[in-house]
């Protein structure tokens, strides 16, 4: 699938093993609006895999409510033109708009082929076809997103895309006898990272801090790894402690 896609833009990454931090590609145009390619060369703990992303450039200059539909898919070829890499791509169109200006693909290259590359070049191809522009409108954060098969809020979109980026792996364990119940438990989890790790200890009150507990329970009953928020509530409830004394 994919071949009714036509190649919108073309990125070449030279001198790939010494890049640390992400690559930016020019802006392109395509169905009236514009793009560009953005390539996560990060390493995190125990994920050493290239990221790639399709992205709005420049969301500031956009106007109120501008929302856009499409369906894309990347590939990978090394200096020769041998293919290393092709998205999977099933022909939906995803939901861009200001709060996910980007989407793609994680962890698409084990380090092994990253290390082992002719003349250590990349070249990266990002094929776009855009279904619907509407550049200004109401707001979209009640807009409706499927982020790894779970439907989210775009409200909840950098919640969900922090998790997923700063903790890889953290639902490697996950798999719930009946599948309605892993988007029940993500919403749930991602309320509860709203929860800890956007308030200040002075805003959460205790009862909210141990409903969080119970949460944070529940959730890793259910097979997620949540190491980062257990560290993270334990650390809100010693500066809550701390408010507590001081008043």
């Amino acid at each position: 699938m994919g071949t009714e896609l036509k190649m919108s833009c073309t990125l070449q990454i030279d001198n790939f093993s010494d890049r640390k931090e992400t690559v930016m590609s020019k802006s392109f145009s395509c169905g009236g609006c514009e793009w560009c390619i953005i390539v996560d060369t990060k390493r995190y703990p125990g994920n050493d895999n290239l990221s790639l992303l399709l992205s709005v450039p420049n969301p500031e200059s956009l106007r109120r409510g501008w929302k856009r539909r499409a369906r894309y898919f990347f590939v990978i070829l090394n200096h020769s033109g041998k293919e290393l890499y092709r998205s999977y791509y099933d022909g939906r169109s995803r939901l861009f708009c200001a709060e996910a200006r980007h989407w793609g693909f994680e962890g698409v290259l084990p380090p092994t082929e990253l290390l082992d590359l002719e003349n250590n070049k990349i070249t990266i191809q990002v094929f776009v076809e855009v279904d619907e522009a509407v550049h200004q409108g109401q707001s979209t954060e009640n807009e409706l997103l499927e982020y790894h098969g779970v439907q989210v809020l775009a409200s909840q979109a950098h919640s969900a895309f922090l998790v997923r980026g700063q903790h890889p792996g953290f639902d490697v364990d996950f798999a719930p006898k009946y599948p309605e119940l892993r988007a029940v438990y993500f919403t749930l989890l991602v309320s509860l990272i709203e929860t800890l790790m956007s308030k200040s200890p002075q805003s959460l009150s205790l009862a909210e801090l141990t409903n969080a507990q119970s949460q944070l329970t529940e959730l890793t009953k259910a097979g997620f790894k949540l190491d980062f928020l257990e560290s993270k509530l334990e650390e809100l409830f010693l500066d809550r402690k701390k408010v507590a004394v001081q008043h």
